[in-house]
């Protein structure tokens, strides 16, 4: 009978507006710790009610997720007559591995995949593969240490990069830590440093070049999808994927309101007439404002043909204009901790390289009186 036992995910309402996560079994099992019949396993996992922020509902769905998997893994125990899991010692846990699974699952982050993929090298390296479950126990400070060596010695990787993707593996562990899976002091543990890059930036006068030449005919919407960044700095991504219900227009002036394809960041942007003149023609509210823009091969081959055009052959990427902006408002006396807000930098770290930037033109141009 105990063999044959059907395991369902249930909820039990709490105080709080939470709900707690058990599993039940029917026909109940023999517990073979207490020799009492059993019809209920409680998970340790909560989940709430009526979520009231985005965080609240990411909570759910990991929470949900990984109470699934271990529904399906207690499932398999069950037909197998292996109750062991009734055992209190070893009774059922999240585990890292599980709950790593379920965030990747549910992100869509290409920055997060992309260290997915060398968490995974990382762990056939050390053996310990997805065959053998690893436990919170196992994530300790030299187990992360080990993480950011492999990522710092990796040669298919620049330093930045792996240092973007250690960044993402600690976010990673913080939410561990926040959802209480996991205890670990991170400030033990040190990121891996970022080296200083030169990011190509156009001047005012490139900037009144490139909106006075004309681009191939077709490609319209790669010209408007271009100024618009300079005027905005939002991310190519972010302008793919921009509806015109996002776009506002008050007494104030237009408003665009969006979550970042990158940070996941809700974000509130003003902005002012020259950038709205670009979005063209408003459609319908789910119409896409750069329709056909996708910043793909063939985007970014017209894109550099109308820089030629306007006299500009540096190696200047759609992700210039978005340095380009942030450099122009510093430049016109915007202070650094607003910039930050208005680039949806989560930090305000990120947005101390374009003042150096910014000085290494006033030191240029301080140098010109040199001349004189």
């Amino acid at each position: 009978m105990q063999k044959f036992a059907k395991v369902t995910l249930r909820h039990k309402k709490l105080k709080e507006d939470k709900t707690s996560l058990y599993l039940d079994f029917y026909p109940a099992l023999l517990n073979p710790h207490t020799g009492e019949l059993t019809r209920r396993l409680v998970l340790g996992l909560y989940v709430y009610a009526h979520p009231k922020n985005k965080n609240e509902k990411l909570e759910n769905e990991t929470a949900l997720a990984l109470a699934h998997q271990m529904c399906s893994q207690i499932q398999v125990q069950v037909h197998r007559n292996d109750l062991t899991f009734f055992n209190a010692a070893e009774k059922p846990k999240v585990n890292f591995n599980t709950y790593y699974k379920s965030v990747q699952a549910t992100e869509n982050n290409r920055l997060f995949l992309a260290m997915s993929y060398k968490f995974n090298a990382y762990l056939e390296k050390k053996e310990l593969d997805f065959k053998r479950l690893v436990n919170f126990a196992d994530i300790t400070i030299a187990f992360c240490e080990g993480f950011r060596e492999f990522l710092r010695t990796d040669k298919e990787l620049s330093q930045n990069t792996a240092a973007r993707y250690f960044t993402e593996f600690k976010n990673l562990l913080k939410a561990a830590i926040h959802a209480n899976h996991l205890e670990l002091n991170l400030e033990m543990l040190k990121n891996i440093k970022l080296l200083e890059t030169h990011k190509e930036i156009l001047s005012v006068e490139e900037v009144q070049k490139l909106a006075q030449t004309d681009i191939a005919t077709g490609f319209e919407v790669v010209k408007r999808a271009a100024m618009f960044s300079i005027y905005t700095g939002l991310r190519s991504s972010d302008i793919c994927k921009l509806v015109w219900s996002e776009i506002a227009k008050n007494e104030n002036g237009s408003l665009i309101q969006f979550r970042q394809q990158k940070t996941k960041g809700l974000e509130y942007l003003p902005i002012n007439e020259k950038a709205f003149s670009y979005c063209g023609v408003r459609t319908a509210e789910t119409d896409l404002v750069f329709e056909g823009f996708k910043n793909d091969s063939t985007d970014n081959k017209y894109m550099k043909i109308w820089l030629a055009l306007a006299g500009i052959r540096r190696n200047i990427t759609f992700h210039c204009f978005r340095h380009t902006y942030a450099t122009l408002l510093i430049i016109k006396g915007v202070d650094i901790y607003t910039v930050s807000k208005m680039m949806g930098h989560r930090n305000v770290t990120t947005t101390q390289v374009y003042a150096k930037v910014t000085d290494n033109i006033k030191r240029n141009a301080s140098e010109l009186l040199n001349e004189i």
